[in-house]
């Protein structure tokens, strides 16, 4: 139960009589599969580095790639994970700078960053 009163720079009111407060509607977040990791190496790198993506499940995710203005500077959808999944990328086109990937799928929102340093 829960009584209330008044307060103010007045002075203080009496207590209410208790009430009941039932709360039924609750919302929950989704876990998030924690059984994905990912390495890339090396960084800082020239502008070519490995990226791993581990997975104890089979995964099917995207990766896009930012500059630090927010403009898409890479682009591979439908990577499949089963276990592990190694791809050399290839950015030395791209000018120094700190650039931001961005993983997702079903369920799964990750971030990483990568400087590239020539």
């Amino acid at each position: 139960a829960i009584a209330v009163r008044g307060l103010n720079i007045c002075g203080e009111g009496e207590y209410s009589e208790g009430f009941d407060v039932t709360v039924d509607n609750t919302v929950g977040i989704a876990e998030i599969p924690n059984d994905l990791s990912i390495s890339i190496f090396p960084n800082p790198n020239n502008g070519q580095f490995i990226l791993n993506i581990f997975s104890k499940e089979s995964h099917t995710i995207d990766l896009k790639i930012f500059n630090p203005v927010g403009m898409l500077v890479f682009e591979r959808s439908g990577i499949t994970v089963n276990n592990k999944f190694t791809e050399s990328i290839d950015l030395k086109n791209l000018s120094d700078s700190i650039y931001f990937l961005f993983f997702n799928g079903e369920g799964i929102y990750m971030s990483n960053k990568i400087i590239i340093r020539k």
